[in-house]
């Protein structure tokens, strides 16, 4: 399939920064709005791995596109090098944890949230895979909440197109090791162990 990524380029300039939130992985991440509707840029700090790496994120979204559990992607610009995606407002699985651990209540992660989590994971995870995509660097980082607490998958910076006969090995991340599936250890990696 030719993909023609030009649809996809923005003008970074319409849009006006409300907010830099935390740093990310690669850069920093802004919250925008455009038109009365906020969006997210990450920012990447440009290097050729990082370029490699933010280029085939954006094919994989191309692929993805319009599935209700994951994040969908508004475009990308190249100078700087930039992508906005839909603000998701209600944080994400991590910080839902990390109130859990700290004693914080969170009276919305009821049983209704949790399923509502657990199946729309699957449904993406599922989608990804009947597209020979795998994530491989699934946390809780990555799911993120809309303003209905409804999931949506994020981060497919590490995530490439697979066969399914290949197993293959992927960077050993050691940010996530307790998400991390024992085969990434192994290097028998597949769509069927996508951590």
């Amino acid at each position: 399939i030719m993909i023609h990524y030009d649809i996809f380029l923005i003008d970074i300039n319409q849009f006006d920064i409300v907010e830099e939130l935390l740093p990310g992985r690669f850069g920093t991440v802004k919250l925008v709005k455009k038109d009365d509707k906020n969006y997210i840029i990450r920012d990447f700090n440009q290097n050729r791995d990082i370029d490699k790496l933010v280029l085939r994120e954006v094919e994989i979204l191309y692929n993805l596109r319009n599935h209700p559990a994951i994040c969908r992607f508004h475009g990308y610009s190249l100078h700087p090098f930039q992508m906005a995606f839909e603000y998701l407002p209600n944080g994400s699985l991590q910080n839902i944890f990390d109130n859990i651990k700290n004693g914080v209540a969170v009276p919305q992660w009821n049983g209704t949230m949790k399923s509502k989590t657990i199946f729309g994971l699957s449904c993406a995870l599922h989608h990804l895979h009947n597209h020979n995509i795998i994530h491989c660097f699934l946390t809780p980082d990555c799911i993120l909440f809309d303003e209905k607490n409804e999931p949506r998958l994020t981060d497919f910076i590490y995530s490439r197109h697979v066969d399914d006969t290949v197993n293959f090995t992927i960077r050993n991340h050691d940010k996530c090791p307790y998400y991390q599936a024992p085969e990434v250890q192994t290097n028998q990696y597949s769509k069927l162990v996508d951590n």
